[in-house]
């Protein structure tokens, strides 16, 4: 059988290609329980495209997270408090510049700035209306 690869179809190193949802399904997040919403979640893996790779980076991440929840809100459960701080971009560069170290509060600048760019993405999806 052949197949005719287009612009929607992504190979994987020996592997059979894998047919992307069309643009506008990508530019929108599928109603629950179709078709389309089965193939966005799918191409999407959680576990196997992000945590199996990144496993003690993502930790360090969350410690991110526990120190700064800490540091604002002590005795709190975890939780991100969007109105403390929103220069994203901004403060993503000065951690970067400062990459390879530990902040002042012993948490990685490298950690920092994934929780940035993560925070960064976030607001774009929420402002977009896709989270």
């Amino acid at each position: 059988m052949s197949y005719r690869y287009d612009e929607g179809d992504m190979m994987l190193d020996g592997q059979e290609p894998i047919r992307l949802c069309p643009p506008a399904v990508v530019a929108s997040k599928p109603l629950a329980g179709t078709k389309e919403a089965a193939k966005w979640r799918k191409q999407r893996p959680l576990t196997t495209g992000v945590l199996d790779f990144f496993p003690n980076a993502l930790l360090e991440v969350a410690y991110c997270s526990y120190r700064a929840t800490a540091q604002h809100h002590p005795g709190e459960p975890m939780h991100w408090d969007k109105s403390k701080s929103t220069d994203e971009a901004d403060a993503l560069l000065r951690h970067l510049m400062e990459r390879g170290g530990l902040d002042t509060d012993g948490v990685r600048h490298s950690a920092k700035v994934v929780w940035r760019a993560l925070a960064l993405l976030e607001r774009e999806l929420e402002e977009e209306g896709e989270a």
